[in-house]
């Protein structure tokens, strides 16, 4: 062993490279140490045992060589050596480094508030105020580096001093629990600032105008006016938002949805004698903020669908509008919103009180914040938004609709719904106050909205379209529900959710009138539109360009430019797409290239295609079950879950490979396909590599799922085997089929032998 040991040495002597060739069992203290000495950048194949030791120094030599340090040694004398050795300009870093140099400041951020350190990432990145407020006893200004969305923070023990650090500016600033006794608030400039209305009654300094326009009313008439409603306290569902499930944009995006916040009522219960319209705004910013940080902070194709019942005030209802525009995280277009009936009872009379009225000044208002809003329309989301009127629907052929929505990948058709079907609960007992002054008015209204309801629904049943009301549909249709669709409303403060093969419903996130637990719940969706969704089966001639639109809406991006006949087999819902060149030949298509069939008798392959996919799909069943479940598993602990072929993503860098023939799972971490680090164990990788997932792993009430695997040798291993990687590209074909119905590989022996492996290994 010592004779070996000395060879390996003599080895790194000639080529300190040679490190990366040694298994990491295998590597001794003093090979590192002779590594090193030759050249620091030995630290990349440096076990991580032995790397505290010799961090520091690195990062002071070359802060590139971040990811393959132990940061984590670092102390802030370190960094402050570190960061003096940097000076650079951001704008003119290569990719590659910006990645590196948003890595540390992301780590500084978050583990230092030291002052140099804070000079240094403002020097760096340009930065905002984002907070002014009073928290805790102290004043704290918030700045955001722009660059890496992460903030640093300068605290304050005086009034004085945080006044002069913002030079007098406390616009939007939120120091409403400070009390300011002993404090002339005459001397300072208080413009938009939310201050309590106490403290400025005692000032001399309250303005009762905004009090009296705006929340009089509610104080007069909401209380007798809910007493008309149901007054059932809605319960909020224990697990309001499901843990976060990565994707591309094209393939899956996070619906949110909320009814019946009903602010008016919490601001009569709280402000029953005085306030101002900053505080009112202050508290609407505290709803807001309530609801906005129940969803988590990716933003990556969300949307917020809000189902009526904001407010019974105008004002109300813009202020809280506006607080969502300035703090929402997504596009405002992607908020899209249908008004309920207190919407229409129009307190604080912004307008004439009838509905066309009401209507148009809500459409004013969410046109200028941007907001999407829909009244008896459809929304159609393909590569634009796009909205078809109540009177282009009335108008146009179900042909025309058709077409109009072919592309669409997400499409809503939104109103008030109203109630004249409801025998009980309806215009005649003042559920609108008096913009529907009578229950034909409301039966009118109703027929309205179920006729355009009803038009839809004879054209475009088996297309995904979700249903966003106010009042339930029973109040407006008597037709059953349409099983492809997805219904979300409100109004009835009872919360109701059912999701099976007939129906599916989400009426689950009604707030209600006293309720301050204001939080999103979430329905994830997939974007993927099947433009062939209308086809019969057949056989069909298309064109190339059809093809590539097929991808492009389904949420895969491929090229291809062969010039013959594509045809669509299409049976039982299943798809495959074949090529014909000008000799007859017949090649299955596999996205952008494409793989010679054996035959040249297409209808061979489309009466054999829905056999052809039983086989593979009971084949594959208990693998995808258990690569699914190892999916979920790892979304449930902070991971990207990613399935690709038979490669789970936990991250960019961290991956699990599960064996198709036995199982067995392979965590790893990989820079490259030909380079990357395997490890004995899911829990020893994640402990190098995602700590803070180790920690979500360890408070997880959920089995874990992966199993320790002994092969490999504790500290990990380097591999250069990509053997995985040609597995994973095949599966990843069976893949399509099980996620989408398309074929893209075929053995006609599979069809005799019923053997999946054939698949796998040809």
């Amino acid at each position: 062993m010592i004779k070996k040991s000395i060879s390996l040495e003599s080895q790194i002597r000639d080529d300190w490279h040679y490190l990366k060739k040694i298994k990491s069992k295998d590597i001794t203290k003093h090979m590192c140490d002779v590594a090193f000495i030759i050249d620091y950048e030995a630290i990349k194949y440096i076990p991580n045992r032995y790397k505290e030791e010799y961090s520091a120094y690195v990062m002071k030599q070359n802060w590139l060589l971040y990811n393959y340090c132990d940061v984590q040694s670092l102390t802030i004398d370190d960094w402050k050596d570190v960061l003096s050795k940097i000076n650079l300009n951001y704008i003119d870093l290569k990719k590659s480094e910006k990645d590196i140099f948003e890595r540390i400041a992301t780590h500084l951020a978050n583990t230092y508030e030291d002052n140099g350190i804070s000079t240094f990432l403002e020097r760096n990145f340009e930065s905002e105020i984002i907070k002014k407020e009073y928290i805790d006893g102290k004043f704290i200004v918030t700045k955001k580096l722009s660059t890496i969305y992460k903030k640093i923070k300068y605290t304050f023990n005086r009034f004085d001093e945080f006044y002069s650090f913002l030079n007098g500016d406390l616009s939007n600033a939120d120091i409403y629990e400070y009390n300011f006794d002993g404090i002339d608030l005459k001397k300072y400039n208080l413009d938009n600032v939310a201050i309590n209305s106490t403290v400025l009654i005692k000032n001399g300094l309250y303005d009762d105008t905004f009090y009296n326009e705006a929340i009089k009313p509610l104080l007069s008439q909401s209380n007798e006016l809910v007493k008309v409603e149901n007054t059932n306290v809605p319960i909020l569902h224990e697990n309001d938002v499901l843990p976060y499930q990565s994707g591309d944009f094209m393939r899956r995006i996070s619906i949110y949805y909320i009814s019946d916040i009903h602010i008016d009522n919490k601001i009569a219960s709280k402000f029953k004698d005085h306030a101002t319209e900053k505080e009112i705004e202050y508290y609407v910013k505290t709803i807001v903020d309530k609801m906005i940080d129940s969803m988590p902070s990716e933003v990556v194709g969300k949307f917020i669908l809000i189902a009526g019942d904001v407010s019974s005030s105008f004002k109300i209802s813009k202020i809280f509008y506006q607080k969502l525009v300035e703090r929402n995280r997504i596009s405002s277009k992607k908020i899209i919103c249908v008004l309920g009936n207190h919407e229409l009872w129009n307190l604080d009379r912004a307008s004439d009180n009838n509905v066309d009225s009401i209507v148009k000044l809500y459409k004013k208002m969410f046109d200028e914040l941007e907001i999407t809003f829909l009244q008896n329309e459809l929304l159609v989301i393909g590569d634009d938004f796009e909205i078809i009127t109540e009177s282009e629907i009335e108008s146009m052929t179900e042909d025309a609709l058709k077409e109009r929505t072919l592309e669409s990948q997400l499409t809503i058709f939104g109103g008030i719904g109203f109630s004249g079907y409801n025998p009980d609960f309806n215009a005649s007992k003042l559920i609108y106050f008096d913009a529907v002054p009578t229950l034909e008015e409301d039966k009118k209204l109703t027929n309205k909205f179920n006729s355009l309801y009803t038009k839809l629904k004879d054209c475009l049943s088996n297309r995904k379209i979700i249903i966003l009301t106010h009042h339930p549909k029973q109040d407006w249709s008597t037709d059953n529900y349409n099983s492809n669709w997805i219904y979300i409303n409100g109004h009835t403060h009872k919360n109701v959710y059912e999701k099976n093969s007939d129906k599916q419903l989400y009426a689950d996130n009604q707030v209600g009138y006293f309720n301050e637990d204001v939080r999103l719940k979430r329905i994830d969706y997939s974007l993927k539109c099947n433009i062939f969704n209308d086809y019969k089966d057949g056989i069909h001639l298309i064109s190339l360009e059809q093809y590539l639109l097929f991808y492009r809406k389904m949420g895969y991006s491929i090229s291809c430019k062969l010039q013959g006949e594509f045809y669509l087999l299409k049976k039982n819902d299943i798809l495959m797409f074949v090529y014909k060149n000008d000799k007859g030949n017949l090649y299955i298509m596999n996205g952008g290239r494409q793989n010679r069939l054996k035959y040249k008798n297409i209808e061979y392959y489309f009466n054999n295609m829905d056999n052809y996919s039983i086989i593979i799909k009971e084949g594959t069943k208990s693998y995808y079950e258990y690569i699914n479940q190892l999916s979920d598993y790892i979304k449930s602990i902070g991971g990207s879950g990613n399935v690709h072929g038979t490669i789970v993503d936990i991250d960019f860098y961290n991956h699990v490979y599960v064996n198709i023939y036995d199982g067995k799972i392979t965590p790893y971490w990989a820079a490259s396909m030909d380079y990357k680090i395997v490890y004995p164990s899911f829990q020893e990788l994640l402990s190098n590599h995602c700590p803070k997932m180790l920690e979500n792993m360890n408070s997880n009430k959920n089995e874990l799922v992966v199993m320790k695997n002994e092969l490999i040798p504790s500290g990990g291993e380097f591999s250069e085997d990509t053997k995985i990687y040609r597995e994973s590209r095949i599966m990843k074909k069976i893949q399509y089929l099980i996620d989408d119905n398309i074929i893209r590989v075929w053995n006609d022996n599979l069809l005799e032998e019923k053997e999946i492996k054939l698949l796998i290994e040809n």
